[in-house]
């Protein structure tokens, strides 16, 4: 009977060189069962003998998979190269099979859960390269017939093998010669061949395997609006679900314009935009002497009386309406060529629902401001507290009933003014309090795993190259965003972090580079006095402002508890930290300036980065002075986070001084296309969107990488402040503010926190003066809304009932004496005509209190029934 592959008298080569399986994909239960010979009644066999490893066919396979396994990797030539033995869960066999004197005997190996059978070595080789360089055994990474769907011809052509007609088999004695004479007379044309034409279904390629995570299309959206490019005024900075402040138009006056309510807390509701037309921008004309302008088609405006600039939906008439006029020569546009009068610019719209009401704000750009942004002044505060208890509204529908914007407000009496701040004191204050309970609530969102490769320690010098291939495979579950305080924030947001610059590495570590000085520019406004003095000289620059994080990865990880007796978990994130550095200021040197290494400071090793990710528990004990929260370290992370390609290979001292806009730009250019069998451990992403770039930066400063690239740093999530926003301070309403900072009153005690509020926003002061407090974790955004106004609405009903409670027991005391002189002088009256207690209260306090505002169960009282 004819075999296939089976041969005799192979011996170990001498002086061999092994190489070993790090990972396998085999399981003993593929192996086979039928392994003993039983012969039928026919006298046929069939079953399955197992090969040793020194059996001479299993040598030969061994031989032959590892001369090409070697080759392939690249690894010296003129070696005798053995696989050692088979990766776990393989095994051997001879499959004999006909007559028990002459079977027909199949060389195969079996084991892997991905292929039934190898039938050559041409057939396994490539899944043994992928065996031994594949530590994720993704199995989309294999090249073999089996798990590739390749017609074999092409995978051993491929692999440099000669082509065959049964893959692997050799042609048995003394037919090979006959049976290619008759094939090669049987492939013999009869007649010249004409021309081919024939009709067959399309082919259709062979659909890619989509990714098996997906990314939200909310935050998509979020992230492409707040980071890409655009020529719009403002961003669209806020998101559904944040709290903001709204501009009221016009405020709730109060007793004076300190003490006005100008905005009102409340919760993004929906995020659109508004098309409105506005007059083309109109350019001087050389022909016009007297100042009047011309339009570029050849028009000239002339004023006219009328309505204002259309309204927001672009219904309003124009301030001034354009007359042709004769064309100025050399510039002969033909009426249908000539640009339109008008251009249209779009603004982001906001829906808010407004805490504490039943009233919902449409607001646009120009009316919202972030929650951190903006506090109550003290007058307002002061003014809040004065208004009589007997004036403050207390039933929970007048309480949602109040509208803090209403179409029509008249203010024709004298009075209206302090009737309507009175009676917006209640629904105001429990506004305030239910975005005070919000704020402190914090909770991840939207999960999704990860998987990373965490390499293994150096491996010895006699082991082998592929055993020290061996990695861990980590699944760790990531979030793609998460809910801090008022802010929904997503990764690849660019947040603050609570840290100043001069408080991370102030003199530069092998991972972190020093802060940048000032620029010459800012040095030329110096005095002498200023250049001479040290201490001044140091605070310039970076170290005195913020720090920022594009954020990469957010995981929650396991952390021992101070006593050791137990585990709790904090969330941490992960990315790249920013700085703040002058404009024009330049690197005065490639790479770290001044390294701590210099004054015998150790680096930190890898592992610590590692743990920071909760891969190794118990962290091991680190040394006095460091900073617990802080790790820096290697990179643990085998593949970049969502929306993120692999780091080009830009060196450390171009990527510190390339603006980082720019440097995103020729990352997405220089960067290869991922291949499609690429392992799939990132989320869905458009193939538009390569890399996230950095919002604009404040005027006169520019963000600066401190991290040289591939490292990233790890920090607890309590050092985040919050979210960047972009050119805050050109807000419209914080203009006048802005304006105010050249007087003389910006260090004021009652001024200066306003203004170190903003300027923490834009990092030009430390994050920890404007940060979010969240502490307390909830699972949604509607439990931290619910439970904030459930437990601060009965904060403030025991507070003005305890007020009212003070405010009769007053009235009781004082009227105690009339009562006596009363009795006294009338003595003789009827019992219909008795003055009771009754009779004395104040009608404008009543019984009722606001304990009844949601369903909270009330203080116990302690005035008697």
């Amino acid at each position: 009977m004819s075999s296939r592959g089976v041969a005799g008298g192979h011996t170990l080569p001498p002086d061999p060189v092994y190489l070993d399986f790090g990972k396998s994909d085999g399981d003993t239960k593929q192996l086979p069962t039928n392994t003993k010979e039983v012969v039928g009644a026919d006298g046929q066999v069939n079953y399955m003998k197992p090969l040793e490893l020194d059996d001479s066919s299993n040598i030969h396979w061994r031989s032959q998979v590892a001369m090409k396994v070697a080759e392939r990797l690249g690894r010296p030539s003129g070696k005798n190269y053995v696989l050692r033995s088979w990766p776990e869960g393989y095994h051997m066999y001879c499959h004999l099979k006909g007559k028990q004197s002459s079977p027909r005997q199949d060389l195969y190996l079996l084991g892997s859960v991905h292929a039934k059978r190898f039938r050559s070595v041409p057939e396994f080789v490539p899944h043994a390269l992928w065996l031994m360089t594949d530590p994720t055994l993704d199995r989309r990474n294999c090249e073999c017939k089996y798990c590739a769907k390749v017609p074999q011809r092409v995978i051993s052509e491929n692999l440099g093998y000669k082509h065959r007609t049964t893959p692997g088999s050799s042609p048995a004695p003394g037919l090979g010669v006959h049976r290619v004479g008759r094939d090669r007379e049987r492939r013999s044309p009869r007649s010249a061949p004409g021309e081919y034409a024939t009709v067959r279904r399309a082919p259709k390629p062979k659909p890619e395997k989509g990714p098996t995570q997906v990314m939200l299309q909310e935050r998509y959206a979020d992230v492409q609006a707040m980071y890409a490019d655009t020529n719009a005024e403002m961003r669209r900075w806020f998101r559904v679900g944040e709290l903001v402040w709204c501009a009221l138009d016009p405020p709730i006056r109060g007793t004076d314009a300190t003490a006005n309510i100008t905005f009102w807390p409340g919760l993004v509701d929906e995020c659109s935009f508004r098309a409105e037309t506005l007059p083309r921008p109109k350019s001087p004309s050389i022909h016009s002497a007297d100042g009047d302008f011309e339009m570029e088609d050849g028009t000239e405006s002339v004023a006219h009386v009328g309505r204002g600039i259309g309204s927001s939906n672009g219904a309003g008439g124009n301030v001034a309406i354009p007359y042709a006029i004769t064309p100025h020569s050399g510039n002969p546009k033909p009426m249908t060529e000539r640009p339109l009068p008008w251009t249209v610019r779009q603004k982001n719209v906001y829906k808010v629902k407004l805490l504490a009401v039943n009233h919902d704000y449409i607001a646009v750009e120009t009316q919202v401001l972030p929650y951190h942004s903006y506090k109550p002044s003290y007058d307002l505060i002061q003014a809040l507290q004065d208004v009589p208890i007997e004036r403050i509204i207390h039933k929970p529908d007048e309480i949602a009933a109040f509208n803090p914007c209403p179409p029509e407000l008249s203010n024709a009496e004298p009075s209206a003014d302090d009737r309507r701040f009175a009676e917006s004191t209640a629904p105001y204050t429990l506004a305030l309090e239910i975005a005070a309970g919000i704020e402190v609530c914090w909770t991840p969102t939207d999960e999704w795993v990860f998987k990373m490769v965490v390499p293994s320690g150096p491996s010895d010098a006699g082991e082998t190259s592929a055993r020290a291939l061996q990695a861990s495979v980590v699944n760790q579950t990531r979030y793609q965003g998460l809910w801090l305080g008022a802010e929904r924030i997503w990764t690849d947001d660019l947040v603050r972090l609570k840290a100043a610059r001069g408080q991370i590495a102030p003199k530069g570590t092998p991972q972190i580079f020093a802060p940048s000085g000032p620029s010459e520019t800012s040095i030329a406004t110096f005095t002498p006095e200023q250049l001479a003095d040290q201490e001044f000289m140091k605070a310039q620059g970076a170290p005195g402002r913020g720090v920022f994080m594009q954020l990469e990865a957010l995981f929650v990880v396991d952390v021992p508890d101070a006593s050791g007796a137990g585990v709790h978990a904090e969330c941490r994130g992960s990315g790249m930290l920013y700085e703040l550095a002058d404009e024009d200021w330049e690197e005065l040197q490639r790479g770290v300036s001044t390294s701590d290494a210099e004054n015998g400071e150790p680096e930190i090793a890898a592992q610590d980065a590692w743990t920071a990710a909760g891969l190794s528990t118990p962290p091991r004990p680190r040394k006095s002075g460091m900073t617990p929260e802080i790790h820096v370290g290697q990179p643990f992370m085998s593949a970049p986070s969502p929306l993120k390609h692999l780091p080009s290979n830009q060196d450390t001292a171009a990527s510190a001084s390339t603006p980082p806009r720019e440097r995103n730009k020729e990352a997405a250019a220089t960067t290869a296309r991922p291949d499609a069998d690429a392992p799939n451990m990132q989320l869905s992403r458009s193939s538009k969107m390569s890399a996230v770039p950095l919002p604009p930066a404040p005027r006169g400063f520019r963000f600066r990488p401190i991290l040289p690239d591939g490292h990233e740093v790890v920090v607890s999530l309590a050092l985040v402040s919050g979210r960047y926003y972009p050119r805050l301070l050109a807000h419209p309403l914080l203009r006048p503010i802005v304006r105010n900072l050249q007087g003389d009153d910006v260090n004021e005690p009652t001024k200066k926190p306003v203004y170190d509020r903003l300027f923490a926003l834009e990092g030009i002061l430390p994050g920890f003066v404007s940060a979010s407090e969240a502490t307390r974790w909830k699972p949604g955004r509607a439990t931290m809304v619910r439970d904030a106004a459930a437990e601060r609405s009965a904060v403030l009903a025991r507070v003005w009932d305890a007020r009212r409670r003070e405010g009769q027991e007053a009235v009781a005391t004082q009227q105690e004496p009339v009562l006596g002189a009363a009795a006294a002088t009338e003595p003789s009256q009827s019992q219909n005509e008795d003055v009771g207690m009754q009779d004395l209260e104040s009608p404008a306090i009543g019984a009722s209190t606001l304990t009844d505002l949601q369903e909270v169960p009330p203080a116990p009282s302690t005035t008697a029934a």
